[in-house]
């Protein structure tokens, strides 16, 4: 990860583990990129990024992607990695509920439909 992390010029001191399941989640500081790594082929890393950037574009609530690096997958050592914008935890403030299901709607509004309104895997990959 350092060896990455110097070529894209992503100043490494510290890195907090945010998630460790199938896909390991690291917060990088002090640059404060939020890095996610999973084993090669057991991955959607392509995929996430893809949506990522399609769904920014129809202004729907999504994670961005790291604007310190280009937005794609990295392979190193048998690993997909991509570099995501960390966003703190805030607590739910009361209006919670009507903005939680305002962003819902965006999302799903800005999602690439097929006729009975479910996703296709196609659209997504077109």
């Amino acid at each position: 990860m350092t060896a990455l992390a110097g070529e894209l010029k992503l100043q490494i001191d510290d890195v907090v583990v945010l998630h460790n399941s199938n896909k390991l989640s690291l917060l990088l500081m002090p640059c404060g990129v939020c890095a996610r790594i999973a084993p090669e082929g057991q991955e959607v890393a392509a995929l996430e990024v893809e949506l990522a950037l399609r769904l920014a574009g129809t202004g729907s609530p999504v994670a961005a992607l790291a604007p310190e690096v280009e937005p794609r997958v990295y392979q190193r050592d048998d690993f997909a990695i991509t570099f995501w914008t960390y966003y703190e935890t805030v607590t739910a403030d009361p209006d919670f509920p009507g903005a939680y299901a305002d962003a819902l709607y965006r999302l799903h509004t800005g999602t690439p439909r097929r006729r009975h309104g479910r996703r296709s895997s196609r659209q997504l990959h077109q």
